[in-house]
């Protein structure tokens, strides 16, 4: 029994991180796409890279950032499922998010 709560803990602290890492993916990536010059490639490039850093291996292989810049708005959202450590004791979760920033105007001099 103490065994299963071990896991379950775990399970949740993994969980927490990897919610936390994916929702700084998409901040990143939406912000790295807000300025009027950047597009959705550059919001792609800088949530990857955070995935990619914070979250390679395992657990974080079902996981994938999709980025859309529809001239007014850059949006980043993260879908996947993080694994779980027990399964059929602990069931797997599920990540959806979206991070949503409204372009910036570039003033110049």
């Amino acid at each position: 029994m103490t065994m299963a709560f071990t896991l379950v803990g775990v399970q949740g602290m993994l969980a927490q991180y990897a919610r936390g890492v994916a929702r700084a993916a998409i901040d990143e990536g939406a912000r790295a796409g807000a300025p009027e010059y950047a597009g959705a490639f550059d919001c792609q490039r800088a949530a990857d890279e955070v995935l990619t850093q914070l979250l390679g291996g395992a657990l974080g292989a079902d996981i994938s950032v999709r980025c859309v810049n529809d001239g007014e708005r850059s949006t980043a959202r993260v879908t996947g499922v993080i694994p779980s450590i027990a399964p059929g004791l602990i069931p797997a979760i599920t990540i959806d998010e979206t991070a949503i920033i409204v372009k910036e105007p570039e003033y110049g001099p």
